[in-house]
């Protein structure tokens, strides 16, 4: 991680376990389930047993800079397959945590609203000097911490189709962005999460919090789903 100086080589392995002391690879054939610039990842499964993952593509790989969203079928969740197979998502989700509520994935992370990451400004430049340009505008914002819907559509061919939809920020600024989540309802959930001190941080960058003497906090928020009314909404 944080390769400044040659382009990144990070293996991510999911990885299985019967007693949580001696762990496989759930594909056991391949081992890795990704390599290239992914950092962090946050997943989930949906009703049908498919997992859905979304990757911090910081470091850079084959496809740009950004996110990853990755898929595996529930008979084969070691193979895990790229949407889109080619092409980053040019906004990043740091610090990315996934849950479920009834069959809509969500996912909770580190927001860049003055993004997106990789702007394509700079394309031209040497690949290990635009992705040392690009962290470093990245530090220099600042940051929030939000919630994302995954939305997933199959197509004729059969193929998967997936993107975040943006649905709200819950507080976090400076340097924040490190979910925990537990259910504790049928519709309610907890969220663990850190932050710069609230009142003095909207506008600091994320490398303003890293260094600050104030230090961070940690806050805990409820999260409830209510029924709308669609007549109303």
């Amino acid at each position: 991680h944080y390769s400044f100086l040659s382009r990144p080589s990070i293996n991510v392995y999911f990885n299985t376990s019967s007693d949580g002391l001696t762990w496989r690879p759930v594909n056991e054939t391949m081992g890795k389930a990704y390599t290239g610039g992914v950092s962090e990842v946050g997943w989930q499964f949906d009703l049908s047993g498919d997992l859905w993952a979304v990757m911090r593509n910081e470091d850079g790989d084959g496809s740009g800079w950004g996110s990853r969203i990755a898929h595996a079928r529930a008979d084969k969740l070691g193979d895990w397959e790229l949407i889109p197979q080619d092409k980053s998502n040019e906004w990043i989700y740091e610090s990315p945590r996934m849950f479920r509520h009834g069959d809509e994935l969500y996912l909770v992370a580190r927001r860049d609203p003055n993004g997106p990451y990789w702007r394509h400004g700079m394309d031209g430049l040497p690949w290990v000097l635009e992705h040392d340009l690009i962290l470093a505008a990245y530090s220099l914002r600042p940051h929030r911490t939000s919630i994302w819907r995954l939305d997933r559509s199959k197509g004729e061919d059969g193929s998967w189709d997936a993107k975040l939809t943006f649905m709200t920020d819950i507080p976090g600024c400076g340097d924040t962005a490190f979910p925990s989540i537990v259910r504790i309802g049928k519709h309610k959930f907890l969220i663990a999460n850190y932050s710069s001190p609230f009142k003095l941080c909207p506008e600091w960058s994320w490398i303003h919090g890293q260094i600050s003497s104030h230090g961070t906090q940690i806050y805990f928020i409820e999260v409830d789903f209510e029924p709308q009314d669609p007549a109303v909404a």
